[in-house]
């Protein structure tokens, strides 16, 4: 069985959509990267400015891009420090802390 902490997210969907099941073990391993990301993650939001939510809302709302595009886009815009560049989970906590700035709920519309 592969070790989740040690796989790329992609890795992860590819190995997860061919139903090998998820163990505690692969839980914890994910969960384990998701906390070692999680200084990135802040630090990314913390330099969220009123510039940078319009950006983020004009590629969700307005060109209707994924939250992995949206990762990709601002990772090219603003010299990301998360890989991959197209993390999903980077691309809604963007999203989310955009949607915030807004007073608007990123799970709701115009966001999704």
């Amino acid at each position: 069985m592969p070790d989740l902490a040690e796989l790329d997210p992609q890795d992860i969907t590819a190995i997860t959509s061919k139903s090998i099941p998820l163990t505690q073990e692969l839980l914890d391993g994910l969960a384990e990267r998701i906390e070692a990301a999680r200084p990135v993650v802040q630090k990314v939001l913390d330099a969220m400015t009123s510039e940078r939510a319009v950006f983020v809302r004009r590629l969700r709302v307005d060109e209707g891009l994924s939250w992995r595009a949206i990762a990709r886009q601002c990772h090219e815009a603003w010299g990301g420090g998360w890989e991959p560049p197209e993390a999903q989970m980077m691309g809604m906590e963007i999203c989310e802390k955009a949607a915030k700035m807004f007073g608007e709920d990123y799970f709701e519309p115009p966001w999704n």
